[in-house]
C-alpha cells in the first residue's frame, strides 16, 4: 500500500468520525465508535505525517491533510480517552472538531464521485485519474477463506473513487453476514448462481444479474447453484481492496488468527452478526 493508498483510508476514517460528531458540541467529550479510535490510535502510533519532495495533487494534499488530523484526534484518544462499552468517550479540541465535521461536510473529493470542496464551498481542481488497463486473467489473487479475490482495480488507479475486484464462488462457499461502515458494494455476477441476502431482502442471481449492498446493512453471499460461481465487487468509495489484501496475505503467511481477523475488521470498519435468518439460509443451500 502506498502512502497516498493509506491517506485514503485515514481520509474515510476521519470523515466518518466527522459523521459521528453530527449534532455533539465541541466544548463537551465525545463518544467514538471503538473502530474509528481504533483507526485514529493507528494513524497517530504511525510514522508521522511529512511533507513530500515532490509536488502533489490538489486531492494528494487533501489526503494527507485528514491523515494528519487523524492522527491528532488519536492522540487526544490515547493521552485522554476513557473507553466505553462501545467505544471512546474524548474531550477534542475544537480546532480538531471542526476538522473533521468540515471533512465530513465539505471534504470530499473524486473518490466519493464528488467534486473536491474548499473550505469556502467551491470547486477545487482535482487530476483525473491514470488510464489503467487489466488484461482478462490479470490480476493478483488470493484466498480469503471459503472463496477466493482476484484484484483488478486499485483505489491508486481511480483517484479513490472506486475498487474493482473480483470473487470466485467454489460450490458450498458462503460469506459470513457482515455489514460496511464506510463504504457501498455493487455486485455483478458473471458464471454460475449466487444468493445474496442484504437486510430482508434475498435473491439468487444467474450471470448477468446485478445488486447493490449499502453500507450499514448486514448482508451474505453464497454460492447457490451446483457449479463454481463468480461475481465483480464493485467498492465505492475504494479502500476496502486493502482489507482483502491483508486478509489474503495472513491466510497465505499462516498468521490469521482469530484475534488478528478481529483487529482488521476493527481497523476497516467491518462488523460482523448473526441474523436470525441464517440458518434457513445454510440449511436451505447445504452451506
Amino acid at each position: 500500500m502506498d502512502q497516498y493508498d493509506r491517506y485514503l483510508l485515514d481520509s474515510h476514517a476521519l470523515r466518518a468520525i466527522g459523521t459521528a460528531l453530527e449534532g455533539a458540541s465541541s466544548n463537551e467529550p465525545v463518544r467514538l465508535p471503538s473502530d474509528l479510535a481504533a483507526a485514529s490510535l493507528a494513524a497517530w502510533h504511525r510514522d508521522e505525517v511529512e511533507a513530500t519532495a515532490f509536488p502533489e495533487s490538489s486531492r494528494q494534499s487533501l489526503l494527507r491533510d485528514h491523515a494528519a488530523t487523524l492522527a491528532l484526534i488519536g492522540r487526544a484518544v490515547e493521552e485522554s480517552g476513557r473507553p466505553t462499552e462501545d467505544g471512546v468517550t474524548v474531550q477534542l479540541h475544537p480546532d480538531l472538531f471542526r476538522a473533521a465535521c468540515g471533512a465530513a461536510a465539505r471534504g470530499y473529493s473524486t473518490m466519493d464521485g464528488l467534486e473536491v470542496r474548499s473550505e469556502l464551498g467551491g470547486p477545487v481542481e482535482t487530476d483525473p485519474p491514470p488510464l489503467t488497463v487489466v488484461r482478462p486473467g490479470e490480476g493478483q489473487v488470493g484466498q480469503l477463506g471459503s472463496i477466493g479475490v482476484q484484484f483488478k482495480l486499485w483505489g491508486h488507479d481511480t483517484g479513490g473513487a472506486l475498487s474493482i475486484v473480483e470473487h470466485p464462488f467454489p460450490v458450498g462457499a458462503s460469506v459470513p453476514p457482515h455489514l460496511h461502515t464506510r463504504e457501498d458494494e455493487y455486485s455483478i455476477v458473471t458464471e454460475g448462481e449466487i444468493g445474496f441476502r442484504s437486510g430482508d431482502r434475498e435473491v439468487v442471481l444467474g450471470a448477468g444479474g446485478y445488486i447493490t449492498k449499502p453500507r450499514g446493512e448486514l448482508h451474505a453471499m453464497w454460492n447457490a447453484g451446483s457449479t463454481p460461481a463468480r461475481m465483480i465487487e464493485i467498492i465505492s468509495p475504494a479502500g476496502f481492496e486493502h482489507f482483502f489484501r491483508e486478509v489474503a496475505e495472513a491466510i497465505a503467511a499462516g498468521s490469521l488468527g482469530a484475534e488478528a481477523g478481529a483487529d482488521l475488521a476493527e481497523r476497516y470498519g467491518l462488523r460482523f452478526g448473526e441474523p436470525d435468518w441464517l440458518p434457513g439460509v445454510v440449511e436451505r443451500y447445504g452451506l
